[in-house]
């Protein structure tokens, strides 16, 4: 009876997935061709997902700037209604990115920074509208 414990790539420090990424034949001696492929498209997800949700401060902050100041004497269920939807968007890309981890043909750890992007690029022009 085999007891090993193999941790899934949540589990995991960073260190341990950035080791594993650059020698993905080391992490997983039993894998075969196309899979080494699949198992470093799923670590680097994890690792890209990590990122991204330290990254998503900043850019919620340089869309929610412009937009507190925009909506300041305005309805402030408007304002929490648009929050949640960009949450909402947010993670939907990021459970994307989860579903794609084994084609690493579509590159799905890129897709998880599509919100990151998308939310300071929109940010940065509601700054430079509003002064």
């Amino acid at each position: 009876r085999n007891k090993s414990y193999r941790p899934k790539e949540k589990d995991k420090t960073f260190r341990q997935l950035l080791w594993e990424s650059r020698h993905i034949e080391d992490a997983y001696p039993g894998l075969m061709g196309d899979d080494h492929a699949r198992q470093r498209s799923a670590v680097n997800v994890e690792i890209h997902k990590r990122l991204v949700l330290s990254a998503s401060c900043f850019a919620f902050a340089m869309l929610g700037i412009p937009l507190g100041i925009r909506s300041h004497r305005r309805e402030s269920s408007i304002g929490i209604g648009l929050s949640l939807l960009l949450v909402a968007n947010f993670y939907l890309f990021i459970v994307v990115a989860e579903s794609l981890d084994k084609h690493p043909e579509w590159y799905p750890h890129l897709i998880t920074w599509c919100p990151v992007v998308i939310s300071c690029a929109l940010g940065a022009w509601l700054i430079h509208r509003n002064d």
